[in-house]
Protein backbone atom coordinates (compact mmCIF):
# COMPACT_ATOMS: atom_id res chain seq x y z
CA UNK A 1 0.00 0.00 0.00
CA UNK A 2 1.49 3.18 -1.03
CA UNK A 3 1.85 6.16 1.33
CA UNK A 4 -0.96 9.34 0.40
CA UNK A 5 1.49 12.62 0.21
CA UNK A 6 0.27 15.39 2.16
CA UNK A 7 0.82 19.16 1.55
CA UNK A 8 3.50 19.25 4.37
CA UNK A 9 5.43 16.53 3.02
CA UNK A 10 5.17 18.24 -0.05
CA UNK A 11 6.00 21.17 1.36
CA UNK A 12 9.10 19.96 3.23
CA UNK A 13 10.50 18.04 0.48
CA UNK A 14 10.16 20.13 -2.41
CA UNK A 15 10.52 24.00 -1.59
CA UNK A 16 13.70 24.56 -3.25
CA UNK A 17 12.60 23.04 -6.52
CA UNK A 18 11.18 27.16 -6.59
CA UNK A 19 14.68 28.16 -7.51
CA UNK A 20 14.60 25.98 -11.06
CA UNK A 21 11.04 27.75 -12.25
CA UNK A 22 12.13 29.98 -14.74
CA UNK A 23 10.30 32.31 -17.41
CA UNK A 24 10.54 31.62 -20.45
CA UNK A 25 8.37 34.18 -22.92
CA UNK A 26 7.32 31.72 -25.19
CA UNK A 27 5.51 29.48 -22.55
CA UNK A 28 4.21 32.47 -20.46
CA UNK A 29 3.16 36.35 -20.55
CA UNK A 30 4.27 38.38 -17.50
CA UNK A 31 0.47 37.96 -15.99
CA UNK A 32 0.81 33.91 -16.32
CA UNK A 33 3.82 33.58 -15.29
CA UNK A 34 3.11 35.34 -11.99
CA UNK A 35 0.18 33.62 -11.60
CA UNK A 36 2.19 30.19 -12.19
CA UNK A 37 5.02 31.23 -9.58
CA UNK A 38 2.04 32.26 -7.17
CA UNK A 39 0.30 28.95 -7.49
CA UNK A 40 3.88 27.00 -6.70
CA UNK A 41 4.48 29.15 -3.50
CA UNK A 42 1.30 28.48 -2.61
CA UNK A 43 1.71 24.69 -2.59
CA UNK A 44 3.87 25.20 0.08
CA UNK A 45 2.22 26.97 2.41
CA UNK A 46 2.55 25.09 5.89
CA UNK A 47 -0.83 23.63 7.00
CA UNK A 48 -1.94 23.32 10.18
CA UNK A 49 -0.15 21.10 12.60
CA UNK A 50 3.38 22.12 10.84
CA UNK A 51 6.02 21.83 13.64
CA UNK A 52 7.98 24.71 13.16
CA UNK A 53 11.90 23.49 14.93
CA UNK A 54 12.98 26.76 14.04
CA UNK A 55 10.72 29.33 16.04
CA UNK A 56 11.32 26.81 19.52
CA UNK A 57 9.04 24.25 18.59
CA UNK A 58 6.30 26.09 17.39
CA UNK A 59 2.98 24.26 16.00
CA UNK A 60 1.22 25.56 13.52
CA UNK A 61 -2.64 26.28 15.23
CA UNK A 62 -4.23 26.98 11.64
CA UNK A 63 -3.13 26.71 8.17
CA UNK A 64 -0.22 29.35 7.38
CA UNK A 65 -1.88 32.46 5.02
CA UNK A 66 -0.72 35.05 2.66
CA UNK A 67 -0.04 38.40 3.87
CA UNK A 68 -0.46 41.74 2.02
CA UNK A 69 3.38 42.06 2.16
CA UNK A 70 3.86 38.53 1.09
CA UNK A 71 1.80 38.98 -1.64
CA UNK A 72 3.59 41.86 -2.52
CA UNK A 73 6.97 39.98 -2.10
CA UNK A 74 5.41 36.92 -4.32
CA UNK A 75 5.05 39.60 -7.00
CA UNK A 76 8.71 41.33 -6.91
CA UNK A 77 9.89 37.83 -6.95
CA UNK A 78 8.20 36.86 -9.89
CA UNK A 79 9.76 40.54 -11.79
CA UNK A 80 12.91 39.35 -10.54
CA UNK A 81 12.57 35.65 -12.38
CA UNK A 82 11.75 37.34 -15.72
CA UNK A 83 14.53 39.44 -15.70
CA UNK A 84 16.63 40.69 -13.30
CA UNK A 85 16.44 44.07 -14.50
CA UNK A 86 12.82 44.97 -13.62
CA UNK A 87 12.21 45.50 -9.90
CA UNK A 88 14.87 48.48 -10.01
CA UNK A 89 12.83 49.72 -12.74
CA UNK A 90 9.37 49.11 -11.10
CA UNK A 91 10.70 51.08 -8.28
CA UNK A 92 11.76 54.04 -10.25
CA UNK A 93 8.50 54.31 -12.07
CA UNK A 94 6.20 52.98 -9.41
CA UNK A 95 8.05 53.74 -5.86
CA UNK A 96 7.07 57.59 -5.74
CA UNK A 97 3.46 56.41 -6.08
CA UNK A 98 3.60 53.64 -3.69
CA UNK A 99 5.68 56.19 -1.04
CA UNK A 100 3.17 58.93 -1.58
CA UNK A 101 -0.30 57.37 -2.04
CA UNK A 102 0.15 54.45 0.61
CA UNK A 103 -0.66 51.68 -2.37
CA UNK A 104 0.84 48.23 -2.10
CA UNK A 105 2.83 46.84 -5.06
CA UNK A 106 -0.21 44.61 -5.56
CA UNK A 107 -2.36 47.50 -5.84
CA UNK A 108 -0.36 48.30 -9.11
CA UNK A 109 -0.31 44.64 -10.77
CA UNK A 110 -2.25 45.33 -12.93
CA UNK A 111 -0.38 48.48 -14.84
CA UNK A 112 2.86 46.46 -13.83
CA UNK A 113 1.99 43.92 -16.06
CA UNK A 114 0.65 46.18 -18.81
CA UNK A 115 4.23 47.73 -18.46
CA UNK A 116 6.54 44.68 -18.39
CA UNK A 117 4.43 43.20 -21.38
CA UNK A 118 5.02 46.13 -23.15
CA UNK A 119 8.64 46.04 -22.22
CA UNK A 120 9.44 42.29 -23.24
CA UNK A 121 7.36 43.44 -26.75
CA UNK A 122 9.97 45.96 -27.24
CA UNK A 123 12.76 44.04 -26.32
CA UNK A 124 11.72 41.11 -28.94
CA UNK A 125 11.93 43.66 -31.55
CA UNK A 126 15.11 45.02 -30.37
CA UNK A 127 16.65 41.46 -29.84
CA UNK A 128 17.14 42.29 -26.27
CA UNK A 129 14.90 39.72 -24.81
CA UNK A 130 15.91 38.24 -21.45
CA UNK A 131 19.14 39.35 -21.86
CA UNK A 132 20.02 40.62 -18.56
CA UNK A 133 19.08 36.96 -18.01
CA UNK A 134 21.23 34.63 -20.08
CA UNK A 135 24.40 35.46 -18.68
CA UNK A 136 25.90 36.55 -22.12
CA UNK A 137 25.92 40.61 -21.65
CA UNK A 138 28.77 41.45 -19.08
CA UNK A 139 27.64 45.05 -19.83
CA UNK A 140 23.93 44.84 -20.24
CA UNK A 141 23.93 44.48 -16.43
CA UNK A 142 20.83 47.57 -15.13
CA UNK A 143 20.13 49.33 -18.20
CA UNK A 144 16.74 49.69 -19.82
CA UNK A 145 16.32 50.53 -23.32
CA UNK A 146 14.46 53.98 -23.55
CA UNK A 147 10.76 53.97 -25.10
CA UNK A 148 10.01 57.15 -25.40
CA UNK A 149 6.92 56.12 -27.36
CA UNK A 150 5.88 54.80 -23.65
CA UNK A 151 7.06 57.52 -22.14
CA UNK A 152 9.40 54.70 -19.80
CA UNK A 153 12.54 53.97 -19.58
CA UNK A 154 15.95 54.33 -18.78
CA UNK A 155 18.20 55.59 -21.60
CA UNK A 156 21.04 53.51 -21.88
CA UNK A 157 24.76 54.97 -21.71
CA UNK A 158 25.17 57.13 -24.57
CA UNK A 159 28.53 58.13 -23.99
CA UNK A 160 30.19 59.37 -27.44
CA UNK A 161 33.11 58.49 -28.75
CA UNK A 162 34.92 60.79 -30.34
CA UNK A 163 37.41 58.77 -33.61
Amino acid sequence: MSKVETKQDRSQRSFLALTEFQYNPEDHTPLSFYADYRARVMEYMKPAGTLLKWKDNTVLEIDETISPTFEDHILLTALLLMDKRLPAKIKTIYGPKMEFEGVFLMDLASEIFNYVSKIIDEDKKAGLLLAANSGGYDDFDSSFVYYPDMGLGIIIDRTEVSG
